[in-house]
């Protein structure tokens, strides 16, 4: 979506970080994201959790528990829905965004985890040369908080 914004509005966008962004390459974990949404107890949710990160050890009884929260939420489901209606086709990204970025005229940096089970790192390969990217050795999909104070720092440096 970020990435969608800064192409649509360039002069609202100074630079850009995306983290494990979605329409950067075809791939994506489908049956993640149906499994994610409809998971309704601890039991069915916690499979689909553990694929977001590389340390299985971060999928706790508590993670569990707020995602479980959050999934009640009123909305939360017919958005999740909607997105993935959006996201997703025929088990592949319905949306390609490796020209939009190209197009882009502000520095852009890209942030993965090697070990990314939802959407492969391999997305992060051969973006064009004004794209900083950089791939996290043994992070999965939830970079940002398997790897919090690097890509904290990454992204400072960048904005820096």
């Amino acid at each position: 979506m970020a990435l969608t914004l800064a192409a649509r509005e360039p002069e609202r966008v100074r630079s850009l970080a995306l983290l494990a962004s979605a329409g950067l390459g075809p791939e994506i974990d489908a049956g993640y994201i149906e499994g994610f949404i409809s998971a309704a107890n601890r039991n069915a949710l916690k499979s689909h959790a553990a694929k977001l990160f590389a340390d299985p050890n971060l999928v706790n009884r508590r993670l569990i528990d707020d995602l479980l929260k959050y999934k009640r939420l009123e909305g939360v489901d017919s958005c999740l829905r909607l997105l993935a209606g959006n996201l997703v086709s025929d088990g592949r990204q319905a949306t390609n965004l490796r020209e939009t970025l190209a197009r882009l005229h502000c520095p852009a940096l890209v942030v993965w985890g090697s070990d990314d089970q939802i959407i492969p790192a391999s997305h992060a390969l051969r973006l064009p040369s004004a794209v900083k990217v950089e791939v996290l050795p043994g992070k999965g999909h939830m970079v940002m908080l398997e790897a919090a104070g690097e890509v904290n720092r990454l992204i400072s440096a960048f904005w820096g």
